[in-house]
């Protein structure tokens, strides 16, 4: 197996070797429809969609957790 780092060692105790996830997760949040320019939404309904992602060596998203 290779890697960013080059070939990665084959041992009896294990067959791969992982980098290290360096920097953590981020989540974000979209309106929509976009609030005008005093901060205000005046369309009904309005949308929250919230994600969150992960860089290429971290271990994924488990769980967002939003509280009102």
């Amino acid at each position: 197996m290779t890697n960013a780092n080059g070939p990665s060692p084959i041992t009896a105790a294990g067959r791969f070797t992982y980098d290290p996830a360096t920097t953590a997760p981020a989540t974000f949040a979209a309106i929509s429809p976009t609030p005008i320019s005093s901060g205000w939404n005046t369309t009904s309904p309005a949308h929250v969609n919230i994600g969150a992602l992960d860089g290429a060596c971290g271990f994924g998203v488990v769980k967002t957790i939003h509280s009102a």
